[in-house]
């Protein structure tokens, strides 16, 4: 599904294009899946034709853009320039760690995310010496930028980023966004969305979508749920069901559930939770409806808006 401002098309912005292929989405690679919504199921109303009203929350806006990649051409040289340029245009707010950069830079999941390991994708501490010794006077020899493991490094970035925006948002996070971002546009966790939304306000008090995006922080739920509790984190195993199916790791025992381990901290019908639990062992991509109103108990700053 692809959801992308077009200023003059025939539907409204909110209305997928089932026409484009995701190939064919400059910076679409950059997108990768997120769980913005945790397992939480949309809440929507039509209240006129061609309006979509929504409920979510409100995170920040975009105060400035980065492009890198636009060409098709991968050039090592050229890639490892362009990274070390932004980063040093980054490093003068002092407010970023070299974490956030690869979270940005290499995608989401890092392949400690993967269990077991997945070795072809970078894992975060490989992407962070990476990136330091990008921002430091380390001189980078020919055989880096030809073979090797930081050539390898470059490719994922420029995978990863080609034809999207580096942002940085008004509360200090950096993400990335397609090529049709600007400054203004605000980021919105949506629920059932899994994936932050970029909006951009019109004068009527409405919004028109953008597209979806990458902002360090709220890509697991956190904007409906705060963070995971610190013995829990959020992984991708190979279950029956998919290869690529989201489990949440305790730390501590080593067992792992379908269930988000937060949403026992809600003010749920423990016979919803328990039918809940049963649905996921059958499908574990199952959503769950819960009342805006409990998912305000919980501290989310939820509110409805109208997308056009």
């Amino acid at each position: 599904m692809e959801c992308r401002l077009e200023d003059d098309g025939p539907c409204p912005s909110w209305v997928p294009d089932w026409s484009i292929q995701p190939g064919n989405v400059p910076g679409n690679g950059a997108i990768t899946v997120q769980s913005a919504s945790s397992q939480f199921l949309s809440w929507h109303d039509e209240p006129q034709p061609g309006v979509l009203r929504v409920m979510g929350v409100r995170i920040s806006s975009v105060k400035q853009r980065h492009e890198l990649f636009n060409s098709q051409l991968f050039r090592a040289k050229h890639v490892l320039a362009k990274v070390r340029r932004l980063l040093l245009v980054l490093e003068k707010d002092k407010q970023y760690k070299a974490e956030s950069y690869g979270r940005i830079l290499f995608g989401r999941p890092m392949g400690d995310d993967d269990d077991p390991l997945f070795h072809r994708r970078p894992n975060a501490r490989a992407s962070t010496d990476f990136l330091e010794h990008i921002l430091s006077s380390h001189q980078f020899q020919d055989e880096d930028t030809q073979a090797g493991v930081h050539y390898q490094l470059l490719v994922t970035i420029f995978t990863v980023l080609r034809g999207a925006q580096v942002i940085q948002t008004t509360d200090g996070q950096l993400g990335v966004a397609l090529d049709q971002a600007r400054a203004g546009d605000e980021v919105y966790c949506v629920l059932g969305c899994c994936a932050p939304l970029l909006l951009r306000p019109l004068r009527d008090g409405t919004f028109r979508v953008v597209g979806p995006c990458i902002v360090d922080g709220v890509a697991n739920g956190e904007a409906f749920l705060g963070p995971l509790p610190t013995n829990f984190r959020r992984m991708i195993t190979a279950t029956a069901f998919s290869d690529r199916t989201p489990v949440f790791r305790n730390t501590l025992t080593g067992e792992t559930t379908y269930e988000d381990p937060r949403l026992r901290s809600l003010r749920l019908n423990p016979e919803d939770l328990d039918a809940f639990r049963e649905y996921l062992a059958e499908r574990p991509f199952r959503g769950i409806y819960v009342d805006p109103e409990i998912v305000r108990e919980s501290g989310a700053d939820l509110r409805c808006f109208d997308l056009v």
